[in-house]
């Protein structure tokens, strides 16, 4: 399998567990330190009307993905129903409470490409 390219896009998965505080500086710190293209996929399980707001009211830019459902979910049930969305060859999938750094998860899908492995949870 080639490395991954600058130029191809990969999906985030971002779990809502039950830091919800920590949501925006999450989604803030993605769109900040990520240079490569990207998708963002959200699945909210029973979020409140805050986090709700957020995300309808197109803060986070064009290339986001919600799903929401009306109960809480399970670590696994909410990584399995955003992994449904993923279409492309590289997924990344982070918890609400994680602040990325500067492509991090890049280096690490690069790593990962090389190894014929395509998922990171961070």
């Amino acid at each position: 399998m080639d490395a991954i390219q600058l130029s191809e896009r990969v999906a985030v998965i971002v779990t809502m567990r039950d830091r919800f505080s920590m949501f925006s500086r999450c989604l803030e710190s993605l769109y900040k330190n990520t240079n490569i293209p990207f998708r963002v996929i959200v699945v909210v399980g029973g979020a409140n009307t805050e986090i709700r707001d957020y995300l309808k009211g197109g803060r986070t830019g064009g290339n986001l993905t919600t799903v929401f459902t009306k109960r809480l979910l399970l670590q696994g049930e909410a990584r399995n129903i955003g992994m449904r969305e993923v279409g492309e060859r590289f997924c990344v999938i982070l918890e609400n409470d994680t602040l990325s750094g500067s492509n991090g998860f890049v280096r690490s899908c690069d790593v990962r490409s090389r190894r014929e492995q395509q998922l990171l949870l961070r």
